[in-house]
């Protein structure tokens, strides 16, 4: 599991941002106060949750622990 991400803000978009990290660009779904807390081309550190599934690969990042915890709580019901 990718616990964390820590890099630069390339793009940030509706839904999702994407971070430069080690020379990649890693799209990120994140929610509206993620993307709203963050600035472009700042470093920053997303606290993330990996979900693998048969058809796809989906990566969540927050800006807290606080809303990471309240997003897996969410899904687990």
């Amino acid at each position: 599991m990718i616990y964390q991400l820590s890099g630069s803000l390339i793009s940030k978009h509706k839904d999702f941002v994407v971070m430069k990290v080690g020379g990649l660009g890693i799209k990120v779904a994140s929610t509206t106060n993620t993307i709203n807390s963050i600035k472009l081309n700042e470093e920053i550190q997303l606290y993330t949750y990996l979900h693998v599934r048969e058809d796809a690969i989906d990566l969540y990042g927050f800006y807290s622990t606080i809303e990471r915890k309240i997003f897996l709580l969410l899904i687990g019901i």
